[in-house]
């Protein structure tokens, strides 16, 4: 396993080498969003190729960057799943029915997961060029603000995966004293909750049966 220093060192190279690629996640990420409020389930394959492909970044860099072999193999397989959701289309992002709880939860966690003030050089900067789709921290957290959004019509699989290796990296993330990985902690426990009431109760979270 990566000692911490080493880790923390890789990730703040990683983010100052590739601010022209995060740029580029932040515009995607925003032009993924408004499709999805524009045009729904018209565009749901689109979007879960773009998480799927950020997943597969996260992966490339870990290996390619850092030597993070551990990382980028869970990412990948991360990614893989997102390219099977690509042609098996289990998602919804109709976003029916969607809870208030839920769009409070994603718009702040997201916000959060596309901030991550921690590996830049200004507060201001990092709205535009934080490491959002490098590293895996902020790109969970902001992939999970998506499926809370499109819960309980999640592919569930990719759904739980996201969720555990979330909740993993949420906790060392906090252990390195990255205090912002609070949110995707957060996040991680609030989506495992809501699967495992969808499994057990056959019932989505806050919502009548379907």
């Amino acid at each position: 396993m990566t000692p911490p220093e080493q880790l923390l060192s890789g990730l703040q190279s990683m983010a100052n080498d590739f601010q022209w690629l995060a740029i580029i996640q932040h515009i995607l990420l925003i032009v993924m969003v408004i499709l999805l409020m524009s045009f729904k389930q018209r565009v749901g394959r689109l979007v879960s190729l773009y998480i799927a492909l950020s997943l597969a970044l996260v992966s490339f860099l870990a290996i390619s960057h850092t030597g993070n072999f551990f990382t980028g193999i869970v990412f990948g397989i991360l990614a893989l799943l997102g390219l099977w959701e690509v042609f098996s289309s289990k998602m919804d992002y109709s976003l029916k029915g969607t809870l208030r709880i839920q769009i409070m939860i994603a718009l702040v966690a997201g916000f959060l997961g596309f901030w991550y003030p921690h590996f830049i050089e200004g507060r201001f900067l990092a709205l535009i060029a934080s490491p959002y789709g490098l590293i895996p921290c902020p790109t969970l957290t902001v992939c999970l603000s998506i499926f809370i959004l499109v819960y309980p019509f999640t592919n569930r699989i990719w759904h739980w995966c996201l969720a555990v290796v979330g909740f993993s990296s949420g906790l060392y993330g906090i252990y390195l004293k990255i205090n912002i990985d609070f949110a995707l902690l957060l996040i991680s426990i609030y989506s495992i909750f809501a699967l495992i009431v969808l499994a057990w109760k056959k019932r989505p979270l806050g919502k009548p049966a379907i």
